[in-house]
């Protein structure tokens, strides 16, 4: 488990999580508009291995992230549906005991 899993795992919070999305997606699109090579005196250094391998490692992050929202989201709708069935079946049992007091 990566420490960005573990750091997940900790904090469940769906804020959190969002605001992580939106620093990794700003982060990606600075790469993507950066240029490949850039001049440092008089030579030209090529980032674009770093450049690719940066953005697949922001997609990767961005990836997790979804996944734990999406985890996140299925556990609180499951939570729902749950307790919907729940009070669905204590209103059948209260309207089967009106009958029978008629």
């Amino acid at each position: 488990m990566t420490k960005l899993q573990k750091q997940i795992d900790k904090s469940q919070s769906t804020q959190d999580i969002e605001k992580k999305i939106l620093v990794f997606n700003h982060y990606r699109e600075l790469n993507l508009h950066q240029s490949n090579e850039q001049q440092n005196y008089f030579v030209m250094i090529d980032n674009s291995e770093v450049k690719e391998s940066t953005i697949n490692q922001v997609g990767e992050w961005l990836a997790l992230l979804g996944d734990s929202l999406k985890t996140i989201a299925n556990k609180e709708l499951r939570a729902i549906m749950n307790e919907t069935i729940n009070y669905d079946k204590q209103l059948r049992g209260e309207m089967g005991a009106i009958e029978q007091l008629k």
